[in-house]
């Protein structure tokens, strides 16, 4: 997330939570359930990368068990991105960084949260479209 929070003002309508410098990892999805049910009228949207998303599946069961209609944004790159970007820095060979991914869409959908696959960068502004338009959970 700290890399793209770059590119997200926030405002005084708009508010970004994030683990900026503390090195954590998996916290995009309990802040969004936090946020979501703190502000219950406000649209959340948590942006993850895969390794996270891989990590806190259980949290997805919780979105659904709840109808908490928060987006989820997946950023599948296939690795634990910012461990491996660490570890190159260190001059560190990566190793055991790179993940098998199941389909996120599929795995939502299984679990009656919308699922939207994007493979295609053309294809990014309608399917982030169609899933701020449902009214429950989606993930992108």
């Amino acid at each position: 997330m700290s890399g793209l929070s770059r590119y997200i003002d926030a405002t005084k309508e708009r508010r970004v939570i994030a683990s900026f410098s503390h090195g954590s990892m998996a916290n995009a999805l309990p802040q969004a359930i936090g946020a979501q049910l703190r502000y219950p009228d406000c649209q959340v949207i948590a942006m993850a990368g895969d390794g996270v998303l891989a990590i806190l599946m259980g949290d997805l069961r919780t979105v659904a068990q709840y109808n908490l209609p928060i987006k989820i944004v997946v950023l599948d790159n296939g690795a634990l991105g910012m461990v491996k970007l660490e570890m190159e820095v260190a001059g560190i060979p990566d190793w055991q960084t790179d993940l098998k991914n199941p389909n996120f869409a599929r795995v939502a959908e299984a679990i009656s949260i919308k699922g939207i696959r994007i493979k295609n960068l053309a294809d990014l502004h309608s399917g982030l479209e169609q899933a701020l338009d449902y009214p429950g959970p989606a993930l992108g």
